[in-house]
């Protein structure tokens, strides 16, 4: 598999998480529950070594209209992992303050 296969294959696990927990919109793969969580792409490692992805995360609800960048280390998160980190910031951004 080569790595961006390997990547994507990734974004669609997180998606799928997301979607169990959240209603997903069948118009738009990016929306789940009030929130966006964007997949902003992929900075590569080397060759042989998968490097990071990044996660975008921002709810419609927030009247301040944050958004958070989340990195992640392609080897240290699995997609439950990054799917949990996601969903933290989602109820974060929940929040007033």
């Amino acid at each position: 598999m080569d790595q961006q296969q390997g990547y994507q294959d990734r974004v669609n696990r997180v998606r799928s998480l997301l979607a169990a927990r959240l209603d997903a919109d069948p118009n738009d793969a990016d929306h789940f529950g009030r929130g966006y969580f964007v997949f902003g792409g992929a900075e590569y490692g080397v060759p042989g070594k998968l490097g990071d992805t990044i996660w975008y995360v921002s709810r419609e609800d927030d009247l301040l209209r944050r958004r958070r960048r989340l990195t992640f280390e392609w080897r240290a998160y699995t997609p439950e992992k990054i799917s949990e980190s996601l969903l933290r910031v989602y109820e974060e951004l929940a929040s007033p303050t």
